[in-house]
C-alpha cells in the first residue's frame, strides 16, 4: 500500500460485503491460491517482462527510451509498475464484483464467451472467466504490440531524457582501485531540477485497444476490461496465446520467453 486511497481499496477487497461469494462455492476467491493464481502471477508476469535478463521486445523498448542506466532507477521503475498494476486488477474486482457477466451482447462478447467455454470444457484444472482470462492476458497485450504502439503504454513514464543528465567528469582519485578518470569525461547522472518528480501515477501501464477504422486508443487497465464486457475487444486481441490450465503460481517468467544466459 503506498498511499491512502490504495489503503481503502486494499480494506475494501477484503471486507466482508465486498464481494459476497459462499466460502464452498467455485467462485470464492479469498483463497490463497486463486490470489495467486489470478491475481499476484499475472502481475508478476507483466513485472518479468522489463527484467534486463529477459528476452523479449519490451526491455528492449524500455531500455531504449526509460530506463536509466543504474539498477537504481531500474528497481525503482519495475516496483512502481508492478504496485500500480496490482492496485488496478484490485480495483477491478472491488468496482466490477466477482464474477463479473457481460452486460453487453454483440459478435465480440459472444466469441469470447464461447472461447471460455471451450477452455472450461477442455480444462483438468483451473476454470476460467473473463475477469481471469484477462488478467493473464495483460503481459501478451503488451508484448505482442510493444514495438508498434509502444507510446500508447507509456504516456506517464518519464523517459530517460527527463530523469538524466550528462555531466563532466572532474580528476579524481579512486581510492578502491587508484585508477583515475580522465578530465572531461562525461557520466550520466541523476537530474537534480527536475520540477515534478515521478510518483507512483507515472507508472500506469495503458493497453492499446485497437478499433478498424478508429486507430489506437491507450487504456488504463480498468477502462480496457470495461472495453470488454460492452464488446469493443474482439476475441484476436484477448487470447493472444494458448492458456494452459495446469499453469500454476511460479517464481519464474513462462516458458515462451526465455531469460539470457547471465
Amino acid at each position: 500500500m503506498h498511499d491512502d486511497h490504495s489503503l481503502n481499496t486494499a480494506a475494501l477487497f477484503f471486507s466482508p460485503d465486498c464481494i459476497k461469494t459462499p466460502s464452498d462455492s467455485v467462485d470464492y476467491i479469498y483463497t490463497s491460491n486463486w490470489l495467486k493464481t489470478n491475481i499476484v502471477h499475472p502481475a508478476m508476469q507483466v513485472y518479468y517482462l522489463f527484467d534486463n535478463n529477459m528476452d523479449c521486445e519490451t526491455i528492449k523498448i524500455f531500455n531504449e527510451y526509460y530506463m536509466g542506466p543504474t539498477e537504481v532507477v531500474r528497481k525503482r521503475y519495475k516496483e512502481s509498475t508492478l504496485t500500480n498494476l496490482l492496485l488496478q486488477m484490485i480495483e477491478i474486482l472491488v468496482q466490477k464484483g466477482y464474477p463479473v457477466l457481460f452486460p453487453t451482447r454483440n459478435a465480440n462478447t459472444i466469441a469470447i464467451e464461447n472461447q471460455i467455454d471451450f477452455l472450461n470444457k477442455q480444462s483438468q484444472g483451473n476454470q476460467f472467466n473473463t475477469l481471469t482470462v484477462f488478467f493473464r492476458s495483460i503481459e501478451h497485450i503488451i508484448e505482442k504490440y510493444c514495438e508498434t504502439v509502444s507510446p500508447y503504454y507509456l504516456p506517464k513514464f518519464f523517459k530517460k531524457s527527463q530523469i538524466l543528465l550528462e555531466q563532466k567528469v572532474g580528476l579524481y582519485h579512486d581510492n578502491h582501485n587508484s585508477n583515475k578518470k580522465k578530465t572531461g569525461e562525461k557520466a550520466k547522472v541523476l537530474s537534480t531540477t527536475l520540477t515534478n518528480y515521478p510518483s507512483i501515477q507515472n507508472f500506469t501501464l495503458l493497453l492499446p485497444l485497437i478499433e478498424e477504422g478508429s486507430g489506437v486508443e491507450g487504456l488504463t487497465i480498468m477502462e480496457y476490461f470495461t472495453a470488454i464486457l460492452t464488446g469493443h475487444v474482439p476475441q484476436s486481441q484477448l487470447f493472444l496465446v494458448p492458456f494452459d490450465e495446469d499453469e500454476r503460481p511460479s517464481a519464474k517468467p513462462r516458458t515462451n520467453m526465455t531469460r539470457k544466459q547471465r
